[in-house]
């Protein structure tokens, strides 16, 4: 990018800043709208080859999860927890390499782990069904992951990070089966939970795909212009159904337990 360009673009993202930080002040929804356009910023130039629109992919990523806090302003110190992890996960992806892998997966791992200890309170008098659900979500995740994963792991240059991977993807999977069974339990109020823990399955599923499936072939359609787009929407729309709806959850549950455990 040019120097012109880049002072451009600067001047544009600090008028970006007085914007938001003047909204903030008007409510909610402005705010939520804030991180909606920042978010798809981030989804339309993921993947992209010009320079100053990767620019902007790579300014806006890891500003999504510190915004989605500002714009929610969570209570719950699972949920802070769960979008602080993320935003060092969405950080250490964009170092790339082995480095970057391991910082991504311990970011998220901690991430995972926080909403799943968010969602046993939000599923209150459905325990035993969460349990089953995530017990066998797990058990499938690893043998689905074994069975789709394995081949790639063990051609890997560093196969040492194929037993993280393995664990995380597991991890994940428990997340998506634990939202499912305990927003179904909730009946209608619990949909955005389960579509939140579908979406970030299925976003992970897109950037394993990504980074562990077929490559790029020259003189042929590049698929990562569709998956990491595709991977990204899913990932801040989940990230949004969830932070919201376990926050209001945990507030609810404090209220009436007299006290606050998150």
């Amino acid at each position: 990018m040019s120097t012109l360009g880049s002072a451009h673009l600067c001047i544009v993202l600090g008028r970006s800043v007085r914007l938001a930080w003047s909204i903030g002040k008007t409510g909610w929804m402005n705010r939520v709208l804030v991180y909606a356009g920042v978010a798809a910023a981030n989804v339309l130039t993921a993947g992209s080859r010009r320079r100053t629109l990767r620019a902007v992919h790579l300014v806006t990523k890891p500003t999504l999860m510190p915004l989605l806090g500002w714009a929610t302003r969570p209570r719950s110190g699972r949920v802070r927890l769960a979008l602080a992890t993320a935003c060092a996960g969405d950080t250490a992806m964009m170092l790339g390499g082995n480095v970057g892998l391991a910082g991504a997966i311990a970011g998220f791992t901690a991430t995972h782990s926080s909403y799943l200890s968010a969602l046993p309170r939000y599923g209150r008098g459905a325990g035993l069904h969460v349990t089953a659900v995530t017990t066998a979500g797990s058990l499938a995740a690893l043998g689905l992951a074994g069975v789709v994963l394995g081949p790639r792991l063990r051609t890997c240059p560093n196969p040492v990070v194929a037993v993280p991977i393995l664990g995380y993807a597991a991890l994940v999977t428990a997340t998506g089966a634990a939202a499912v069974g305990t927003g179904v339990a909730r009946g209608p109020s619990g949909r955005p939970v389960v579509a939140g823990g579908v979406l970030f399955v299925i976003s992970d599923v897109l950037i394993a795909v990504g980074r562990f499936g077929p490559q790029p072939v020259p003189g042929r359609r590049d698929p990562h212009r569709v998956l990491k787009p595709a991977a990204m929407a899913t990932y801040c729309l989940a990230q949004y159904l969830l932070a919201c709806h376990l926050d209001d959850a945990d507030r609810e549950a404090d209220a009436a337990g007299g006290g606050r455990l998150g």
